[in-house]
């Protein structure tokens, strides 16, 4: 069921009716890839349900984990734009996932029909330059083990339907079904230096760490060194 589109609720109605008219229902079951980098691309998604991580990187050989998308979030619209129509990224389902997809020849009748609907990709466009803001600011401002912590926070509506960084965390512990070293990644730190963190967090018991996943159970005091009020 399409109960969230997130930015395709910018439009006017009559333009997102016409788009989401179009739109065809698709689920990935976790750890399946949506695409790989490289390929052709001819469509874009739409999150309903689920989270995805994108990877590149992976045509040399060390894909690297550098962004997570959830419920609303839009991707693969970079291939539509561009002129040689080839994924920039490859893109995985961390959970479960349900997207709404796009076709691009299904896009281009619509766009024909309502040059409005143009507007849609402007304000993806924007969107996606303001997240590349805050994380360059985050990298900025934020020292490696602050950062650590705030993607553990981030990371937390893989299995919750929102988004935990601003709405606060869950009560009860959730459990983030990625490794130490895609944390390191998204961070932007060393492996050693996320282990370091997060067995410092492990002892302190905030968190407990598994083979390819992390359990947080302490989120108030996750939260709070991540630099983030607590809820």
């Amino acid at each position: 069921m399409r109960d969230y589109l997130g930015v395709l609720e910018t439009l006017p109605e009559r333009e997102r009716t016409a788009l989401i008219q179009c739109g065809r229902d698709v689920r990935f079951p976790s750890g399946s890839f949506l695409y790989h980098e490289g390929q052709n691309g001819d469509s874009l998604y739409v999150i309903n349900r689920g989270r995805v991580g994108v990877w590149t990187g992976g045509e040399r050989g060390n894909p690297a984990l550098v962004n997570t998308l959830g419920r609303g979030d839009v991707f693969g619209e970079m291939a539509l734009l561009g002129s040689e129509k080839i994924r920039t990224a490859s893109v995985q389902a961390l959970s479960d996932v349900e997207v709404v997809q796009f076709l691009g020849r299904d896009i281009d009748a619509v766009l024909e029909r309502h040059p409005r609907a143009y507007v849609l990709f402007i304000d993806i466009l924007v969107r996606r330059v303001h997240r590349l803001n805050t994380r360059l600011a985050e990298f900025v401002d934020l020292d490696g083990p602050t950062r650590v912590h705030r993607q553990l926070c981030i990371l937390a509506d893989i299995t919750n339907d929102h988004d935990a960084s601003k709405h606060g965390a869950p009560t009860a512990s959730t459990v983030v079904p990625l490794a130490q070293h895609h944390v390191a990644s998204l961070s932007g730190v060393s492996l050693r230096l996320a282990s370091s963190v997060l067995s410092d967090a492990s002892r302190r018991g905030w968190i407990r760490t598994g083979r390819g996943h992390i359990e947080v159970l302490d989120w108030p005091s996750v939260r709070s060194r991540a630099g983030l009020n607590v809820r």
